[in-house]
């Protein structure tokens, strides 16, 4: 359900989703887990499956969601999406 909602969020904001070459570079200000977290969250998963799949805790994955959002001036889930879609490094196919 969650990602169902964060595509139809995402596609209020954009019909489609560009590849975006400063997007990459902003990816690559985060860490790897920051990262990980990301891809994860973007696939559709909820923050308890999240955690179970990279053993930690589900407050460890919103801090760090929380800090993705941060540092990538993003403020949605769909938003969040959008930016994985746009680094080409996540597909919804």
């Amino acid at each position: 359900m969650t990602i169902n909602l964060a595509i139809l969020n995402s596609s209020k904001e954009h019909t489609e989703v560009e590849f975006n070459k400063k997007n990459v570079e902003l990816l690559n200000s985060l860490t790897k887990r920051e990262q990980e977290i990301l891809f994860v969250l973007a696939s559709g998963k909820p923050s308890k499956e999240t955690g179970d799949m990279l053993h930690i805790a589900t407050s460890t994955v919103e801090k760090h969601k929380q800090n993705i959002k941060e540092k990538l001036q993003l403020k949605t889930i769909g938003e969040l999406v959008n930016f994985a879609l746009s680094t080409k490094t996540v597909s919804l196919d």
